[in-house]
């Protein structure tokens, strides 16, 4: 057994991170849903009212995003490294790191897929532009979503 592990056993370890990234995670549901809800609406103002509430959802994890540094900076033993600590609050959106693989795989083969078809049949280009777009958001989503699970993974690593 390491030294620094044997010591880990009298320390008491901090907790008050764990809400604040459930926190984040259900800010984070409730966004994904939303934007979800957003693409698949017709209507231009229940559009502007699903913007408008993603946008407060964004606000609100960059609130508990804050709170999680600040506890950072007040706390002397954490429950697991600094840096790690940093860079999960500041990259959250965590399920199951091998689906979360899998998925962004997946997505990378639709992206392509309808980027050709997008190509082959839209003939105005100021639609096809607008396509484009946002399927690259939802392609660059799930790209931080596999970001996020590597570090994850990391974290995981450093704890066994």
């Amino acid at each position: 057994m390491k030294i620094d592990r044997f010591f880990q056993l009298f320390v008491v370890k901090e907790k008050k991170f764990y809400p604040l990234y459930i926190a984040q995670l259900e800010i984070i549901k409730v966004a994904a849903e939303d934007l979800k809800s957003l693409f698949l609406e017709s209507n231009p103002e229940l559009q502007k009212e699903y913007y408008k509430k993603i946008k407060e959802l964004e606000t609100k994890g960059d609130k508990v995003t804050a709170q999680i540094y600040d506890e950072l900076n007040k706390t002397f033993v954490t429950p697991f490294d600094r840096e790690d600590i940093h860079i999960l609050a500041s990259r959250i959106i965590v399920k199951k790191c091998n689906k979360i693989k899998e998925i962004e795989h997946k997505v990378d083969d639709l992206y392509e897929e309808f980027n050709s078809f997008l190509f082959d049949t839209e003939k105005d280009a100021i639609e096809l532009v607008k396509h484009k777009n946002i399927v690259q958001s939802l392609e660059d989503t799930t790209d931080r979503a596999k970001d996020i699970s590597d570090t994850v993974r990391s974290i995981i690593i450093k704890l066994a």
